[in-house]
């Protein structure tokens, strides 16, 4: 099978990646030597529980799920799993976008030839990397279907961003930005928001140009905010902060699931590639009070997030897929502050990051 060909998958199913980071339980500071720790797991959880870039970094990869409801028992179970075995290595696990407290000279890379290439190729870009992000899969009913859900959700990213940023501190500073962890994977090539694809031919022509040319080997080495994987016949959202709330996991997920199953038919039409920057740069700096620019006027994040939500529902979309439950989730979340504002206020209040950190933890 080519890597250009599209491998049928099961139609609406989701999967999660969720990238943790191995704390000390006591200060809450990364934990320098996670050996022991990943030597320990347990073999009926090893498929789920995966290093990622830095050695101190633990990515749990979920299997595939029917419906969103299936997310909430399978993290249940293995945050259950990981809770006892954190336990007994007097560790706990920190679930947000930026560790506030991060020192980059006590971190190692994992043993892995890849991620050895992408130090050579990145240099310093990778000194500030450690950072961590929920990913959301997808599965596609076609190609066509697959550029169409990419095009609605690459115009449709902001909204997401409020549900899941938790990443103004880094290196011990209030950057002013909600989601830093944004910031520090746009610095990277390939990454970001990519540019409108008129058809599946278009975003293929455009990987077989960087693949022949070694700037990639493979989808992997493509890290935009939201990821056409046709071999595994999926889209792909990764424009969000790591979050610690299962609840809010879900949320994203059924957000994400209505606007693909909501682009079997809609076909979103062209935009600027400027607009959308401008648009994910408001959302990463202000949150729900963002602004968010259409074709011919602008609206408030926490508006448009409304807007769509209710013409998803009009549809009939959550009812298609059985989440209409999670639409009284998704506008909740959206008409609450941030995880990364709530981090910020406690700063303010306390002058205390180790209190800042604290909410991110995964185990209280």
């Amino acid at each position: 099978m080519c890597l250009f060909d599209f491998k049928y998958s099961s139609f609406m199913t989701v999967g999660i990646e969720l990238e943790l980071l191995i704390v000390e339980k006591e200060t809450l500071l990364p934990k320098t030597n996670t050996k022991d720790f990943f030597s320990s797991i347990d073999g009926d959880y090893r498929p789920y529980l995966q290093k990622e870039y830095y050695s101190q970094m633990l990515e749990i990869v979920s299997p595939v799920f029917n419906h969103i409801d299936e997310i909430e028992i399978f993290y249940n179970d293995i945050f259950k799993y990981l809770k006892t075995l954190m336990k007994t290595q007097n560790l706990n696990l920190y679930a947000c976008g930026t560790h506030p407290l991060m020192n980059l000279q006590n971190i190692s890379v994992s043993v892995n030839d890849r991620y050895y290439k992408l130090k050579n190729e990145l240099q310093h870009l990778l000194k500030r990397y450690m950072i961590m992000g929920l990913h959301v899969h997808v599965g596609m009913k076609s190609e066509k279907h697959l550029i169409n859900s990419f095009n609605n959700t690459n115009y449709l990213l902001p909204l997401f961003l409020p549900l899941a940023a938790s990443s103004s501190f880094f290196k011990g500073k209030n950057t002013g930005i909600f989601s830093y962890r944004n910031i520090i994977l746009d610095s990277l090539p390939r990454s970001g928001i990519a540019e409108y694809f008129h058809n599946y031919e278009h975003f293929v022509n455009l990987f077989k140009i960087l693949m022949n040319n070694n700037a990639v080997h493979g989808y992997n080495d493509i890290w935009w905010d939201v990821r056409p994987r046709p071999d595994l016949g999926t889209l792909e959202l990764r424009i969000c902060d790591s979050i610690n709330d299962v609840n809010r996991i879900k949320a994203v997920a059924a957000l994400f699931q209505a606007l693909c199953l909501n682009a079997v038919e809609e076909k979103q039409p062209y935009f600027y590639h400027q607009v959308a920057q401008q648009n994910k740069w408001s959302s990463i700096r202000y949150g729900n009070n963002g602004k968010f620019i259409n074709i011919d006027n602008y609206l408030t994040i926490k508006d448009k997030f409304f807007e769509v939500i209710e013409s998803l529902k009009s549809k009939g979309i959550f009812s298609e897929l059985k989440t209409e439950k999670y639409e009284d989730f998704l506008k909740k979340y959206i008409s609450e502050i941030s995880v990364a504002e709530k981090m910020i206020n406690i700063y303010k209040e306390t002058d205390d990051l180790k209190k800042v950190i604290s909410q991110g933890v995964l185990f209280q």
